[in-house]
């Protein structure tokens, strides 16, 4: 694997391993107010489905937004520093 693949499996599962523990907080939380178990496993999977509809929503944003306007202020920069080597 190269890695460019490494690095996106470690943050998917780091996403995906935060979001779940914020929802079996959320789901310990309903049961501590004496909420049923169905109600209860509700809260967790709505928890997990509204914190990675806000991950994908801000990758996203980032990606189409923030990063063309991060690459147009580093081309100078990146092509001045290969300037710089190659003399």
């Amino acid at each position: 694997m190269n890695q460019k693949s490494i690095e996106h499996i470690t943050l998917y599962s780091l996403v995906l391993v935060g979001t779940l523990v914020v929802g079996v907080l959320a789901r310990q939380f309903v049961l501590s107010k004496g909420v049923d178990d169905f109600s209860s496993s509700v809260a967790f999977f709505a928890t997990v489905i509204v914190l990675m509809a806000i991950y994908a929503s801000l990758q996203i944003t980032f990606n189409q937004l923030l990063l063309p306007q991060h690459r147009n202020l580093s081309i100078p920069f990146h092509s001045f520093s290969n300037d710089e080597k190659s003399q």
